[in-house]
C-alpha cells in the first residue's frame, strides 16, 4: 500500500467529503474495465499472455488523466486463457480484440427439475456437476482434463501475475483504492445470494420465474448460501481504530428487477443485517448501482448517516440529490453520453453543475456514473476536458 504524503492527503479528501465536510479537493475518480488498453492503441489478445506488456499499456492513460481514487477492481476480471484451457465459452474476447463478452446464453444451466439436488447436495453439485456441464476438457478422460487443470493453472499464474503488476503500478501513482474488491481488512462485503441463481444456476429469466412460481425452493438455496458464508475478516469494534477509507462494497444486480418486497427481503434486510453493526463503528459501504433504483433510496435513511457511498447508473443524479443527498455520499458528476456525443463545453457545463449542486458541505465525490469499456464510450477530448476542470474546479 502507498503511504505517501499525496495519498494521504486523498483519503482525508475522501474521508471528509464522505462524511460531509467540504474536503480540501473534491475526489475525483473512476472506473475502467478493458477501456484502458484502447486508450492505450494495444489489443488484449496481443497483451494478455504478457502481464509487463499489459500492465505498461493498461496504466498509460494515467499519464494524461489525474484521479485520486478508483472503485471496484483496477485491472482484469475474468482470467480468460483459464476459460480457454477448460473449453468454456461463458467469457471470451470480443471481435474488436480487446472488450470481453458474458455470454450467459451459452451456458448449460441448471434446470427447475434440479433444485431439490441442489439443496440436497449443494457443494456436489456446484463443484461437480455444474463444471462437468459447462467446461468441455472436463468431460473426457481423467489425463484430459488433469492436462487441461494444468494449463488452467498456469494461465491463472499469469492472470494473477499481471493483477499484482497493476497493483503495484497504481499505488505507485497514489492513487486510492475506494472499495477493493480483494485483499483488505474491510467490513465483510454483501452480494446477494439470489445473484448465484440470476448468474450463474438458473439465468436472468429463470431466476425471476422461480420467484414467483417456486420460492420456496429460492429461499431453500438462499439459506444454504448464507450457511456457507465466511466468518468476516474483522470484528465491527476493530473499527473505531480504522479508517473508513477503502471502504467495504455491495452491488445492484437482479435488485434492479425486484419489486420492492422482494428487494427488502432478498437485498437491503440482509444487507442491512450485515452492515449495520460496522457502519455504527464508523465503517463506509459502496454501493456500485445498476440500471433504475431511485425507488430504492429512501431505505438508506435507516442506516447511519455517510455510511453510504452512492454511484448512480440510469438514474438522474439531481433527482438522487433531492432524495438522499443531505444523508449519504453521491459518486457522479457526467454520464456516458454526454461524454460521447457532447461538446467539450456541454460537458464542463453539466460537471461544474454537478460540482455547484452536490459539493457544498461535503457528499459529493466525483465519478462517471459507468465504467469506461470499450473505445466507444466516451470522446477522449471530452474526457480529459472534464477532468482537468474537475481536478481543477474541485479545489478549495
Amino acid at each position: 500500500m502507498a503511504n505517501g504524503t499525496l495519498y494521504e492527503q486523498r483519503v482525508k479528501n475522501l474521508v471528509d467529503a464522505t462524511s460531509f465536510r467540504e474536503p480540501d479537493k473534491v475526489p475525483v475518480g473512476i472506473e475502467v474495465i478493458w477501456w484502458p488498453l484502447e486508450y492505450a492503441g494495444v489489443k488484449l489478445y496481443d497483451v494478455v499472455d504478457d502481464p509487463v506488456a499489459l500492465t505498461k499499456a493498461y496504466t498509460q492513460f494515467l499519464d494524461d488523466i489525474e484521479i485520486d481514487y478508483y472503485t471496484m477492481a483496477f485491472g482484469l476480471a475474468h482470467p480468460i486463457r483459464v476459460y480457454d484451457a477448460l473449453g468454456s465459452s461463458q467469457y471470451r474476447i470480443s471481435d474488436d480484440g480487446t472488450t470481453v463478452q458474458h455470454t450467459q446464453a451459452e451456458l448449460d444451466l441448471m434446470t427447475a427439475d434440479e433444485y431439490d439436488d441442489l439443496i440436497a447436495d449443494y457443494q456436489g453439485f456446484m463443484y461437480n456437476v455444474m463444471p462437468r456441464r459447462n467446461y468441455k476438457a472436463l468431460q473426457g478422460s481423467r489425463a484430459d482434463a488433469y492436462a487441461a487443470l494444468k494449463q488452467a493453472a498456469v494461465a491463472l499464474k499469469t492472470h494473477n501475475e499481471t493483477n499484482r503488476l497493476l497493483g503495484e503500478a497504481i499505488a505507485a501513482k497514489e492513487v486510492v483504492p475506494l472499495n477493493p474488491m480483494f485483499g483488505w481488512p474491510l467490513a465483510p462485503s454483501f452480494f446477494a445470494p439470489f445473484n448465484l441463481l440470476f448468474d450463474n444456476l438458473r439465468g436472468v429469466k429463470d431466476a425471476l420465474i422461480d420467484l414467483r412460481r417456486r420460492p420456496e425452493k429460492v429461499n431453500a438455496v438462499i439459506d444454504i448460501i448464507n450457511s456457507r458464508q465466511m466468518p468476516a475478516m474483522v470484528s465491527p469494534d476493530d473499527y473505531l481504530n480504522m479508517s473508513p477509507i477503502p471502504a467495504s462494497w455491495t452491488i445492484y444486480h437482479s435488485e434492479c428487477f425486484l419489486n420492492n418486497q422482494q428487494f427488502d427481503e432478498l437485498f437491503f434486510q440482509p444487507f442491512k443485517k450485515i452492515a449495520l453493526p460496522y457502519m455504527e463503528k464508523g465503517a463506509k459501504y459502496f454501493l456500485k448501482g445498476e440500471g433504475l433504483f431511485l425507488n430504492t433510496l429512501d431505505r438508506y435513511r435507516e442506516l447511519p448517516k455517510g455510511s453510504m457511498i452512492i454511484i448512480l447508473d440510469q438514474d438522474d443524479p439531481f433527482e438522487a440529490y433531492k432524495m438522499i443527498g443531505d444523508y449519504h455520499t453521491l459518486a457522479t458528476g457526467i454520464n456516458m453520453d454526454l461524454l460521447k456525443t457532447g461538446t467539450k463545453q456541454q460537458c464542463i457545463d453539466y460537471v461544474k453543475r454537478c460540482f455547484d449542486t452536490f459539493g457544498p458541505g461535503g457528499g459529493f465525490i466525483f465519478s462517471p456514473q459507468k465504467p469506461l469499456i470499450s473505445s466507444y464510450d466516451v470522446s477522449v477530448e471530452n474526457l480529459i476536458a472534464v477532468y482537468e476542470f474537475a481536478n481543477e474546479y474541485g479545489r478549495k
